[in-house]
């Protein structure tokens, strides 16, 4: 990840690119129910088909993994009358395991049993985590220094506000604010919810 790429809104590329495949997903099955169809429509259809396949296919797949995920919860749930933030944190290590595998581990094993057994799997994932945030920090820190020159004190001390941001709202603050914009915007979001 490069600091330009902090300009770009990955989610709503994501987001418009499904809502298209869904446009000519609802296009195809209307069109091809149409019993006149020209050359010209069939030569679209199947220049289109393979977006929409592979869209319809991230739909399913999407499906059945949300799923899996309420099978996981709904059994631990069960076992255990709820789900703590340690429990919270194996349900996808346990997703990764095949459903039998996943429903005998947790129907056999104990609570502790099954954070002893996910507990390397969790610290992996708390490493990652944190190898994360300082990458978004360093990113944050060297798109500030090509922007402004330098960091001085003002600017060390909105950086991790900075980061508590959700990441489409701080590449609007960076990519458009001036330093004295960014640093009123700060000094009168303090205190409030900044996403």
């Amino acid at each position: 990840m490069n600091d330009s790429s902090l300009c770009r809104n990955g989610s709503n590329e994501n987001q418009q690119r499904r809502n298209i495949l869904e446009i000519l997903a609802n296009w195809r099955i209307n069109v091809g129910r149409s019993e006149m169809l020209s050359n010209e429509d069939r030569e679209l259809i199947v220049n289109l088909s393979p977006a929409y396949f592979k869209w319809r296919e991230e739909v399913v797949l999407e499906g059945r993994r949300e799923g899996q995920r309420q099978m996981v919860e709904s059994l631990l749930l069960e076992k255990f009358g709820e789900i703590n933030e340690e429990l919270a944190r194996i349900i996808e290590p346990l997703m990764q395991l095949n459903i039998r595998e996943r429903s005998q581990a947790i129907l056999q094993l104990s609570r502790e049993e099954l954070l002893t057994r996910f507990r390397s799997v969790i610290r992996q994932q708390e490493t990652l985590q944190e190898g994360r945030r300082e990458e978004r920090r360093q990113i944050v820190e060297n798109f500030l220094r090509v922007r402004f020159g330098e960091l001085d004190e003002a600017l060390e001390a909105i950086i991790a506000p900075m980061l508590q941001l959700p990441p489409d709202v701080l590449s609007r603050l960076l990519c458009n604010f001036s330093k004295g914009e960014l640093l009123l915007w700060f000094s009168e979001t303090s205190g409030r919810d900044l996403r």
